[in-house]
């Protein structure tokens, strides 16, 4: 037991340093950027241990397992201040003006349930849904299901492979002209009832995996820039990264703002192959990013049968 409790203080305390390290400036390297995905998981592993650990210590007084557990339980300690914070709602901006409902999901290259997605769409009043991996097929099946009644405005590029995407809505939509982001999922403005004009931004950056990948993915993520001003905006999308990613930070830092996570929802798994049999821990790699004056009222998620991704779903308030 000692030596295994030890070999968790040293996969706990090694992970704790890459996250510190990318918190310092440190940029995501291909070889950390799957530890951080899943560090959440690596500080509960490690809260655990440390449990069991003092648990033994109670039960037994084994004086060989006091520097493991000491040492978990640091280790926990400092992990749980990086990430708890998450669960915990922020204070939002005052705004007063129309409300709106926000949805994406990865379809898993139009593999998901067109019938679900259509039954999400119309019990929770979602006002703007975003699509990604969206090809011909699916596109034609959300209209057969419903879609077209209640989101009957959309600008669409879909594809056979990942790269591409949708936005539907019920206000009036326009491409976005240059678009905000190059890539081949749409940027659009849409004009929602008021008057109120809104800038959607959909984007999916590749997942990071091997050394090109990883600076594709930087890259994709650097595009994103600024929010605009003098206009509501948001960005959304599968941006294959986590809150523990330094380079999705530094999009926040720029002054867009995580909707999970100003609602207290930022440890909500979006992405769980567990969903279709796929490896990987569940992490949050779908977002909805606001610019600073949105106010986010709730976020929540949905299972959907066919993709290993669920529908992240958020309530903001624009300002008048």
């Amino acid at each position: 037991m000692r030596w295994t409790l030890w070999a968790v203080v040293v996969a706990g305390a090694a992970a704790t340093a890459v996250r510190l390290l990318a918190a310092g400036g440190l940029a995501d390297h291909w070889t950390t950027v799957p530890v951080l995905g899943a560090y959440p998981w690596v500080v509960l592993a490690t809260g655990v241990a440390a449990a069991i650990g003092g648990g033994i210590l109670w039960a037994r007084g084994a004086r060989g397992l006091r520097g493991a557990t000491a040492a978990l339980v640091v280790a926990a300690a400092v992990g749980a201040a990086i990430v708890v914070p998450r669960t915990v709602a922020r204070p939002q901006p005052a705004a007063d003006g129309p409300e709106v409902t926000v949805a994406v999901i990865n379809v898993r290259r139009g593999l998901a349930s067109a019938d679900r997605i259509a039954q999400i769409v119309e019990n929770t009043g979602i006002d703007i849904l975003v699509t990604i991996e969206l090809t011909d097929g699916l596109d034609a099946e959300l209209q057969r299901a419903g879609l077209a009644a209640a989101l009957p405005q959309s600008v669409v590029s879909p594809t056979r492979a990942t790269a591409g995407g949708g936005i539907y809505t019920t206000g009036t939509i326009a491409p976005l002209s240059p678009p905000a982001v190059s890539g081949d999922t749409p940027d659009v403005t849409i004009t929602l009832a008021g008057g109120t004009k809104l800038q959607v931004t959909s984007t999916h950056p590749v997942p990071p995996i091997g050394p090109d990948r990883t600076q594709r993915w930087r890259d994709g993520l650097d595009r994103i820039g600024p929010p605009p001003d003098g206009q509501p905006a948001l960005v959304v999308g599968d941006l294959n990264a986590t809150l523990d990613h330094d380079t999705l930070r530094d999009v926040l830092d720029l002054g867009w703002r995580d909707a999970a996570r100003e609602a207290g929802a930022g440890l909500s798994a979006t992405y769980d192959g567990i969903l279709d049999g796929s490896p990987g821990v569940p992490m949050a790699l779908d977002h909805i990013l606001v610019s600073p004056t949105i106010a986010v009222e709730d976020v929540r998620t949905y299972d959907v049968d066919g993709t290993d991704h669920r529908l992240l779903v958020a309530d903001l308030t624009l300002p008048q």
